[in-house]
């Protein structure tokens, strides 16, 4: 007897095929999710707070020899400061017809069969926008900027990107997806409609083409573009001027000015990092250690750290360190090997490993010792409904669907950003 088409049917075979609780097919670009792991014993509730200290005590007092007794100077005690930080959301759904589903059911190899590509595409595309909000969240830059566009209809206009803020890999797969514009002169909105679609993405020209409405969508775009530079954001990650949904990244954790987790870095320095310049010329091991002696100076840094940057700038400094390199690498004299898999310097900070990272712009590297780091939130992503244990399948209203949601609530912290460093003005050869 065949089995009946229930979600409940659906929600045990899932959870034989691929197991209860969160799915860890995390997704090789996935870098930072990887490095700093979700501690599942720091959960939140309405907020995760920790203390902070931003100044060290200053009540000193010098004595020459021999001085006698002498009325010691005042205490200044140091100022510890409770950083807060909230989890922001992200969900991901996927819908599989009726005539799939029932199909599916006869059996645990036909369920993952019917399954198994929804399932990877979910974690995939969770996984990389978690990515993105965790390398450029609430950045002042966005995803990438953009100084021209030309117009191809009333409804469809090529944007192109600044060579030092185009990231292949936020990218990739981008086809269908939807963006905003925001002006980088106010950060209000390129467009009344700012609601676009990403059509094409040419990777060479560091080109996307977008769709949107006429005159109050491309048209007003085009404007914007052509009036100063705008940023690009994914759909929904920002809401107004100064309204941010996505989490807080690593760049604006580092080069935070004002008030972030409740503590203001204008007041205490220790709460941003440093900024590095390469002045418009290629990246050098050089300039990358006079960059991490920054951190170093300024925020103690006297551990292992990684240096993020795009493979564009690790095929660069790759290639200048190779004559370094035995060419035989201990193989036969008839096999020769150059270049690295992977490059680990001995820095003013002790060990520094390059790391690369589709997802860093082209322009930009960032220095982060990832111990300093935590992930944090309520729920890690899983296809389980948050509050309804054991429920996954959805019934799609209207519509001959099941759903699945993937939802995670999830944020990063440094607990010393004056231990990290951004590098700008790279220019790759």
């Amino acid at each position: 007897m065949a089995q009946q088409n229930t979600t409940a049917t659906l929600d045990g075979l899932f959870k034989v095929v691929y197991g209860s609780g969160p799915i860890n097919a995390i997704p090789e670009i996935a870098i930072l999710q990887k490095e700093i792991k979700f501690q599942s014993t720091e959960k939140i509730g309405k907020s995760y707070n920790f203390p902070v200290i931003l100044s060290a005590e200053a009540g000193v007092t010098y004595l020459a020899a021999g001085a006698g007794v002498q009325t010691l100077n005042d205490s200044i005690a140091a100022q510890l400061k409770e950083a807060s930080v909230d989890a922001n959301q992200i969900i991901i759904r996927g819908q599989m017809d009726y005539e799939a589903a029932a199909k599916a059911v006869n059996s645990k190899e036909a369920f993952k069969n019917a399954s198994e590509l929804l399932v990877e595409n979910l974690m995939e595309t969770g996984s990389r926008r978690l990515e993105d909000a965790f390398l450029y969240g609430q950045s002042a830059s966005g995803l990438g900027a953009s100084t021209s566009s030309a117009n191809s209809s009333t409804t469809k206009t090529v944007i192109t990107f600044t060579a030092a803020s185009w990231a292949p890999g936020i990218y990739a797969g981008s086809e269908n997806a939807r963006v905003q514009f925001w002006k980088v002169s106010d950060n209000t909105a390129a467009a009344t409609t700012n609601d676009f679609v990403i059509s094409a993405v040419n990777f060479s020209l560091k080109t996307i083409t977008v769709t949107g409405t006429a005159t109050t969508g491309i048209g007003e775009l085009d404007t914007s573009i052509s009036g100063g530079s705008v940023y690009m954001t994914w759909y929904g990650a920002k809401s107004g001027t100064s309204t941010w949904v996505e989490p807080v990244g690593i760049d604006k954790i580092i080069t935070n000015a004002g008030s972030l987790f409740g503590i203001d870095a204008s007041v205490y320095s220790l709460w941003s990092g440093s900024s590095f310049s390469f002045g418009s010329t290629a990246a050098t091991v050089a300039k990358i250690l006079n960059g991490v002696s920054l951190a170093v100076s300024k925020g103690g840094l006297m551990e292992e750290a990684a240096v993020l940057l795009s493979p564009k700038t690790y095929m660069n400094l790759a290639g200048t360190m190779t004559d370094l390199r035995r060419q035989n690498g201990g193989q036969k004299e008839t096999t020769g090997i150059g270049g690295f898999e992977s490059i680990t310097l001995m820095g003013p900070n002790g060990k520094l490993n390059l790391v690369v990272h589709p997802k860093v712009k082209e322009g930009e590297a960032f220095c982060v010792p990832f111990k300093r780091f935590k992930r944090i939130g309520s729920q890690e992503f899983s296809f389980e409904t948050p509050g309804r244990k054991g429920e996954l399948f959805l019934h799609v209203p209207d519509k001959n669907a099941y759903e699945l949601r993937l939802y995670g609530a999830q944020a990063i912290i440094c607990t010393n950003p004056a231990k990290c460093v951004k590098f700008t003005l790279i220019v790759n050869t």
